[in-house]
C-alpha cells in the first residue's frame, strides 16, 4: 500500500511539472511604407491604441522627427479596441486604415491585432 501511495505522489509531482510551450505572435500591429513612398507624419489614436508608444520596425522608440528610416512602424496594442492609423504621404494624401485588438485568452494571453491586421501595407488611396 506504501509503494502505491508513493507512486501515486510520484506521479502528481511529474504532473505539476510538464509545462505547456506556446508559439505566441508579438502583439502589435506592423505599418509597412514602401519605398516609393515617403512619410511625413504618422498618427494613432483610438482606444486599441491609446497612449500606446509608437516604435519603429526594428523595436526601437520613434526618434524626435517622428518618423522612422525604415519606413516601418510597430504600434503596441493599448486595449481591446479600434486603432486609427493616418499616415500622410508626401505629395499623395493621407492614408488612413483601422485595425482591431481583441483580448485572447487561452495558452497567448494578451490583447492581438485580429485576424488580417497584423500587418499594414500603406498605399496611395
Amino acid at each position: 500500500m506504501k509503494r502505491l501511495a508513493l507512486l501515486g505522489l510520484m506521479l502528481c509531482v511529474a504532473c505539476e511539472e510538464t509545462q505547456v510551450l506556446c508559439e505566441c505572435a508579438i502583439a502589435g500591429t506592423t505599418v509597412v511604407v514602401p519605398d516609393n513612398l515617403s512619410a511625413t507624419a504618422v498618427r494613432i489614436s483610438g482606444v486599441g491604441c491609446d497612449h500606446a508608444d509608437l516604435k519603429c520596425g526594428d523595436q526601437h522608440v520613434v526618434p524626435e522627427s517622428g518618423l522612422c528610416t525604415s519606413g516601418e512602424y510597430f504600434i503596441p496594442p493599448a486595449d481591446d479596441g479600434v486603432c486609427h492609423i493616418e499616415v500622410d504621404l508626401d505629395g499623395h494624401g493621407t492614408f488612413t486604415r483601422d485595425v482591431r485588438f481583441e483580448d485572447s485568452d487561452g495558452c497567448c494571453e494578451g490583447v492581438y491585432p485580429v485576424s488580417g491586421d497584423w500587418l499594414v501595407n500603406v498605399e496611395v488611396q
